[in-house]
Formats: structure tokens, sequence, C-alpha cells
């Protein structure tokens, strides 16, 4: 009798996955649609307005019930769908990014992540709607594509966003398919030296120059690479150097960020980048004022999704891999540390294509990025039903 009644299980689980598939199918070309227009109409972190009206107006037509302005962010938003009782959590989020980068457009695909979101929303509801029971939630997060503050996601977390769902599903567009292993977490740092201003000809004895603050603390971090283990990454701008040659520079501003696979690196660079700070401003006679304006983790890879996630992507006809490291940094990162997460990564441009680029954000609006998007989001649905109607997490 149990091996009858886990045959039924997968009967019923894989009849709810192909009726999710074939409604995804079926709205394919509004879905396509959906992804063309918020291409079309990019805007940058925290200004998706045209985006969340968009999106909710969809989610509206398809009897999801919407909230807006979620976590205090004007444009966040949620899709329930679904009966929920006060006492539990939603099995499952799937998650949506929207926003674009200044001057590039949907350079990052995130038009296809909205749409993808759309589409294994739809897939889950007729699902939910066929079982005659179960709830999902979907996430509307905007700025990802953020540097100077904290990112949507980490903002939703902070608000208590996440503490209402139990896992999280978000598909990426890229140049392969696989779900890393591991990817970037990353810490943002300004410092601002301030030293005395003289002019450089008549009395440069009388002042004390910020930028020569600024430079021997380029050169001193420059130097610490040597003993930063292989991985870790830090860039370096000097944004703010002076204002006229003939006067000693007052005031500067460095921006640093630290890239690793490993939140303990980041900690413990931060500390030596600030002594190093501190260092190079008492060199040059100078103040320096060091602060942390943003961060996100690296990834918490979580292995029963991957598993589920892989089975899933058997069913349309495809093999799911682990990548040892995706080179690139997001807010996911976080959320997989609140809840199990995964960011399926799936091929939906050309190798060697310079990403955060015209190109990409062009491929984004054309069909075959499209089609490997709503691929993607069948693996999100699927992996999504499971959750919601058969399989925990251990």
């Amino acid at each position: 009798m149990l091996v009858l009644n886990i045959k039924m299980v997968l009967m019923n689980l894989n009849e709810l996955k192909d009726r999710a598939f074939r409604v995804i199918n079926f709205e394919r070309d509004s879905i396509f649609k959906l992804s063309r227009y918020i291409n079309e109409h990019p805007e940058t972190a925290f200004k998706e307005t045209e985006a969340v009206k968009t999106l909710t107006s969809f989610f509206k037509d398809y009897g999801f019930n919407i909230t807006t302005s979620v976590g205090g962010l004007e444009t966040a938003f949620i899709a329930d769908f679904g009966k929920i009782t006060s006492e539990k959590k939603y099995p499952v989020a799937i998650l949506a990014e929207y926003d674009a980068l200044e001057s590039v457009g949907h350079g990052c695909g995130h038009n296809l992540i909205a749409a993808a979101a759309a589409a294994a929303s739809l897939g889950v509801a007729a699902a939910i709607e066929e079982a005659g029971s179960g709830c999902f939630r979907m996430i509307g997060c905007p700025a990802e594509e953020v540097l100077t503050e904290d990112a949507g996601k980490t903002r939703l977390i902070k608000a208590g966003v996440f503490e209402t769902v139990e896992s999280c599903l978000i598909f990426h567009p890229w140049t392969k398919t696989g779900v890393a292993l591991k990817d970037l977490g990353c810490s943002i740092f300004e410092v601002v030296f301030k030293g005395q201003p003289a002019h450089a000809s008549a009395d440069p004895w009388n002042g004390r120059n910020a930028l020569d603050a600024a430079v021997c603390f380029y050169n001193s971090i420059s130097m610490m690479r040597q003993q930063m283990r292989p991985g870790v990454k830090m860039h370096c701008i000097i944004k703010e150097g002076g204002e006229l040659l003939n006067i000693i520079p007052s005031r500067t501003v460095v921006e640093i960020m630290l890239r690793s696979t490993e939140l303990e690196d980041l900690n413990n660079l931060t500390g030596r980048l600030r002594a190093s700070a501190e260092a190079s401003a008492a060199a040059a006679g100078c103040q320096a004022e060091f602060k942390q304006i943003s961060a996100v983790k690296p990834i918490n890879f979580n292995q029963p999704l991957f598993k589920l996630a892989a089975e899933n992507m058997k069913l349309i006809g495809e093999e799911l891999s682990t990548l040892p490291v995706w080179e690139a940094s997001s807010d996911v990162g976080d959320v997989s540390h609140e809840v199990p997460a995964i960011s399926l990564l799936y091929k939906t441009h050309e190798t060697g294509v310079t990403w955060h680029s015209k190109d990409v954000a062009a491929a984004a609006h054309e069909d075959p990025a499209n089609v490997a998007m709503l691929n993607a989001s069948k693996v999100l649905a699927a992996t999504a039903i499971d959750l919601i109607f058969g399989k925990e997490l251990s």
C-alpha cells in the first residue's frame, strides 16, 4: 500500500506540473509581450514604476491578490495565490527583478527575470486550482543593480518580508545553464580624506594634501592584493581628487569594492582597509572618514533545492549541473542566508557577449532569449509545485 501511495503522489505531482507547463505554453504570447514591454521601458533602481504597474496589472488579470509598496519600498510588491492560514508561511516564493542599468537599459536581462517569474507564477496558480489547495507568493524585488546603498532584497529582508516564506526561487539569464556552487559576496566602502587647502605655489606649506592621502591609500591597498586569497577581488576608484590645479586638495573621496566567495574574507579585509585608510591619512597629515555603504553576502548553496531543480530540468529535456563560481554579486545571496534559495542560471545569450551591455539588452528582447526564459520558468514552476504539494527540504 505504501508503494501505491508513493506512486500516486508522484503521478499527481507530474499531472500538476504538466498542467503548469500547458498553461505556460498557452500564455507564451502574453509572457513575451510582458518581457518585451519591460525591455522597451527600462527604469533604474527604485524608479521601476512602469514595470511595477505593468506586472501588477498582469497578475490582477489572472486572479492574484496584490500588495504594493511592500517593506516601505514603493516599487516592491507581492502577488499571492491560494489560501494561507494565519499561522503558516508560504512554502515557496518566486522572485522577480525588473530594474535596468543607467545608459544601458536591460543589460542584465532583468526583463527576462520578471517575465519568467510571471510565467512560472501562472503555471503554479494553475496547479493550485487543479489541486484545489495550496498557496504561494511572488515577490517583486526592485533595485538589484545598486552599489552605493542597500539593494532591494536586502531592504526587504530588514522589513521582514522573507519571514513569510519557507524557500525562494529565481532565474537569472546568462551565457550558460547551471546553478553556481558559489558567487561573489561584496562589500562597498567610501573613504573621505580631509586636509587643509592652500595655494599650491604661494604657500603650499600651509596645506595638507588630501590627494596625497588618497594616493597613498590606493597604493597601499594595491600592495595588499599580494596577500589576498585566490578569488578575492578588489576594485577601487578615486571618485573626487580635488577641484583646482593651483589649490592643494582639501577633500578627496575613494570608493572600494571587495568581492569574495567567502564571507570571512570580506569581514577580515574590512579591518585592514580601515587601518590602511587611517595610516594613509596620518602620513599626509589628514583625517579619514571610513564607512561601509552597502554589502551583499555570497550565495548559500542549497543542495536539496538543487536536486529538485535538477529533477525538474529533465522534464524539459535538459540536464542541470553545478557551476563552480558565478563571477557576479547579487542580493539573492542575502536571501539565501535567510531561507533556502536557488538562483537558476539559464543560457539566454551567446557565450562571449559582454554582460551589462547594450548587446545583452538587445538580445533580451529577441525570440531566442525569450524562448529560453520560458523554459527556465517551467523549471521554477515545477520546483515550486514540488515544494507546495509533495517534497520538503531537509
